[in-house]
């Protein structure tokens, strides 16, 4: 069985983009190009250089920040360099949540030390 450190992206995927220093604007976009240490995205909307990224899909989270943006067909291409790469994340929460719901230990007088 093949374990990969990172999840898999490949051309043509869809993804959630979120500008994360604006009010948290979501835009849709496509996975375009992917390299050992960034994306290409085709959007809509133009993203500034510079602006800090929240890429989402599947069970998989990326952080990174564009790092140019130019006018392609329709709408624009963005380069992202990848910072952090989050994979995994709906069996951690599934974890989590049978985690939060087992019944807790119940709490009663300290236990007291005798001389």
């Amino acid at each position: 069985m093949e374990r990969r450190r990172e999840p898999r992206l490949k051309p043509q995927q869809p993804v959630l983009v979120t500008i994360l220093d604006t009010d948290g604007q979501r835009l849709d976009a496509v996975v375009q190009d992917v390299s050992g240490r960034g994306l290409g995205l085709q959007i809509q909307w133009p993203i500034e250089p510079g602006k800090a990224l929240k890429i989402q899909f599947e069970s998989a989270m990326l952080l990174g920040e564009s790092v140019y943006c130019q006018a392609a067909g329709a709408g624009f291409y963005v380069g992202v360099e990848l910072d952090q790469i989050l994979d995994g994340l709906i069996s951690l929460a599934q974890s989590l949540e049978e985690f939060s719901s087992e019944t807790p230990a119940p709490v009663g007088d300290p236990v007291r030390l005798r001389r």
